[in-house]
């Protein structure tokens, strides 16, 4: 009885207990990433863009970012504009002319109509918030007319980039049809003989032997000799 319940309560530990793993299975769950080096070059984000579009984003960018946020100041970022703008009116006109100047160097990219008028717009309420006193101050800190610009333009230059990235690629697939030179030197005239009409059915009937063209004639001829002289025959 003894080594009946012993055998029993074996087996149930031995049906409970974890089954082993096979060798393997662990990297086939999780497979080995490809490592990253410092050395390695990440890709450009804005490969696409011309020198000057460039240029200009790094510009507005860099100016926004010293208008809005430039210092740290406790737990917040403030940059020259809400500073500029402690000063009564004058303060808030000079901001204004920082902001208009910062449109005026995006328009160098030939922004939209639209895009022009959002930044505008944005320049706006930042001026009529900064008037009232105090209160103004303290929102014109976090509403940052400056950076919602420089974001408009990254924007718009990220879409064209995009549009001249699938025109490349269109170009691409459009290149490879005609890799082949001498294959396309050809192909005219592969194109005239396509469009030229087709040659007549040749008729069922064969023309007959030249032999028998002269036995027909001789007949003719006879037939006519007949006709012409016939107290002859």
């Amino acid at each position: 009885m003894k080594s009946a319940l012993m055998k029993a309560g074996v087996n149930h530990v031995i049906s409970t207990a974890p089954k082993p793993k096979p060798p393997g299975s662990d990297l086939e769950a999780h497979p080995q990433q490809k490592r990253k080096y410092f050395w390695q070059k990440k890709q450009d984000p804005y490969q696409f863009l011309t020198a000057h579009e460039r240029k200009i984003l790094h510009k507005v960018k860099s100016r926004a970012h010293t208008l809005d946020s430039g210092l740290n100041c406790c737990c917040c970022q403030i940059g020259l504009d809400p500073i500029i703008g402690l000063i009564p009116v004058i303060g808030d006109f000079a901001g204004l002319v920082l902001a208009l100047y910062l449109v005026q160097t995006a328009a160098q990219v030939n922004l939209p109509q639209s895009i022009v008028s959002q930044m505008m717009m944005n320049i706006i309420v930042d001026f009529f918030i900064g008037i009232v006193p105090v209160v103004g101050d303290l929102m014109d800190v976090m509403y940052k007319a400056n950076t919602r610009n420089a974001i408009l333009l990254e924007n718009y230059l990220n879409k064209q980039q995009l549009k001249r990235q699938q025109q490349g690629e269109a170009g691409a697939v459009g290149g490879s049809s005609s890799s082949h030179p001498q294959l396309d030197q050809h192909r005219p005239l592969l194109q005239d003989h396509s469009s030229a009409p087709p040659d007549p059915p040749a008729s069922s009937s064969s023309a007959p032997p030249a032999y028998i063209q002269q036995q027909h004639q001789q007949k003719d001829k006879h037939k006519q000799q007949q006709s012409n002289n016939p107290h002859l025959y």
